[in-house]
This record gives structure tokens, C-alpha cells and sequence, in this order.
């Protein structure tokens, strides 16, 4: 409409999980996020650390000190990052089910299936060992249904 694009905003508010409730008297709309009742929320599957699998040893950690990162999607799973505790390089990967409260170990530390072959311009060929990545952080897409996993490295180029 006259050179500009029309976007029917309580679609795109309410797809997003928003309230669009419409002040007839003022004649406009307040876009805002609905909040729990008191009454509404609720613990469910309230586990002990030991029983959802994380180990520590009480006289050296304290519990949860590993955890690096954590990340939520909308399939209802909570991704879990966290040191193992044998190496800064080593981590443990876990996914975290809310409905069945089942957790999976995926991933104990990179394997080989990490590495891959790139080319430097200024060094041609080369292979990178994932051996040298430090895990820092996850990151969940919800646009694109991916997680990403952040890393360091402590390679360099002699």
C-alpha cells in the first residue's frame, strides 16, 4: 500500500508466543509476554545431580563447578556442556530430556570424526585435530533447529 509492506502484526506477535490485546477505548494494541500464575508453575522430575548421571568428588569439586554451558530447545531438550574433570580440553556432552527426564551421555571429548582437512592461502593444506579445541558454549538456533557448539583453540601456525 503506497509503496510500503503491510505486516499483520498480531500473527507475527502471537506466533512468537506474545498477547496482543486491543484497547478498544484508546484504540491500540500492547504487545506483551504472558507470565505464569503463581498457582501455574510447578516443579516436575526433581532430580538429585547424582541420580541425572553428573559424578564429582566431593572432597576436590563442588557440585556443578563443571557445568561450562547450557542451551534449551523446542523439542523440550536442555543441552548440557561440562568439563570432564581429567583436562580443560575434555568435555562431556549431555542431553537432557524434559518430559521422560532421560539423560544421555553424546558426546565424552572430540574424536576423529572432528577433524577435517582446510586449505591456508598462505600455507596451503592443512589438518586441524580437534584435539585442540576447548569447548566454551552452546548455542541453540531456533530458526534453524541447529545447536552449535563454541570452541577455543589452542592451535597456531608455527
Amino acid at each position: 500500500m503506497n509503496s510500503t509492506t503491510l505486516v499483520p502484526l498480531r500473527f507475527i506477535a502471537e506466533s512468537l508466543n506474545q498477547t496482543v490485546p486491543f484497547n478498544d477505548e484508546k484504540k491500540t494494541i500492547a504487545i506483551t509476554t504472558p507470565h505464569p500464575r503463581a498457582a501455574e508453575i510447578r516443579i516436575d522430575n526433581l532430580l538429585t545431580a547424582s541420580s541425572m548421571g553428573f559424578t564429582y568428588n566431593f572432597f576436590v569439586e563442588r557440585p556443578n563447578v563443571n557445568v561450562i554451558s547450557m542451551a534449551s530447545d523446542h523439542h523440550n531438550l536442555i543441552y548440557i556442556l561440562e568439563r570432564n574433570a581429567a583436562s580443560e580440553m575434555s568435555f562431556i556432552f549431555r542431553v537432557y530430556n524434559e518430559v521422560t527426564g532421560e539423560m544421555k551421555v553424546m558426546y565424552s571429548g572430540f574424536d576423529q570424526s572432528f577433524n577435517f582437512d582446510y586449505t591456508d592461502p598462505k600455507f596451503g593444506e592443512q589438518h586441524f585435530n580437534a584435539s585442540v579445541l576447548s569447548p566454551r558454549k552452546l548455542v541453540y538456533d531456533f530458526k534453524l533447529d541447529k545447536l552449535y557448539l563454541m570452541a577455543t583453540s589452542s592451535f597456531s601456525i608455527v
